[in-house]
């Protein structure tokens, strides 16, 4: 190989995984181990149990947060009597992971529809809201019959 050319990154493997996260937003979901199994991404993580693959990168991160809410449901779902105290503090913790994704993502959104009435409000402080004439008005001058009488 010449110096010019660069050796691409060996592949992750089950061995030896890349470190990393997955996130919704700018919450951490799960710290994750991650390799190529044959041609699927996996996203194992290391502090619950929870692991999803797929051909496609973006669908297995999907799997692995569709995968998380399905664990921390069933463990919800478990009688009193069934239930560990580390099943119901990973519940939880999913729980309280998810809840604040998804109150960030809902104060984005929030924050969009407000900018956006403003601009409607500024456009119909404007005049932009009065009635459209929806045929093109012609710019030569026209005339109409007067009435002979």
């Amino acid at each position: 190989m010449s110096t010019t050319e660069l050796a691409s990154p060996p592949r992750p493997t089950e061995e030896t995984p890349e470190h990393g996260v997955i996130s919704i937003g700018d919450v951490t979901l799960s710290q994750v181990v991650h390799w190529m199994e044959h041609d699927l991404f996996v996203f194992r993580s290391t502090e619950f149990d929870v692991i999803a693959a797929d051909e496609d990168l973006q669908t297995a991160i999907r799997a692995f947060v569709e995968s998380a809410q399905d664990y921390a449901r069933m463990v919800g779902d478990l009688g009193a009597d069934e239930l560990t105290q580390d099943e119901a503090e990973t519940a939880l913790l999913i729980y309280r992971r998810l809840n604040d994704a998804y109150q960030g993502i809902a104060a984005d959104l929030r924050a969009r529809l407000a900018h956006r009435v403003r601009i409607v409000s500024i456009l119909r402080k404007r005049g932009h809201d009065a009635p459209r004439s929806w045929y093109r008005k012609s710019s030569l001058p026209t005339s109409s019959p007067q009435p002979h009488g």
